[in-house]
């Protein structure tokens, strides 16, 4: 008799964001997702990824380099997806930005 895997289905690699250096921003990260996800929201931009994470209890600073790591990673493990934001105002601060993208939960995240 063979018994199979509850968990064939899930990828090995699902939570090897959770092993990284940065595995408590990335884990920050995925869980405001969760939330806003809750709320129907499908994506966000990086200024709502940045001003949402004090929201699931993240309160140290992080900087726009590092957050964008973070979420370049999180689209490397296939845990992300990037979409451009067509609503997005692209003159803030007085500068401009060429493309403010979104990102949203894919399937395997």
């Amino acid at each position: 008799m063979r018994i199979e895997s509850v968990f064939r289905h899930v990828p090995a690699d699902m939570l090897a964001f959770t092993t990284t250096e940065r595995a408590d921003l990335n884990t920050a990260i995925m869980h405001l997702l969760s939330v806003v996800n809750e709320r129907l929201a499908t994506a966000l931009t990086f200024d709502e990824v940045l001003a949402g994470l004090p929201e699931v209890g993240w309160c140290d600073p992080v900087s726009d380099a590092e957050l964008a790591d973070r979420l370049t990673t999180l689209v490397g493990y296939g845990l992300l997806d990037r979409a451009r934001n067509h609503s997005a105002q692209y003159f803030l601060g007085g500068r401009v930005r060429a493309q403010e993208p979104a990102v949203l939960v894919n399937p395997k995240g």
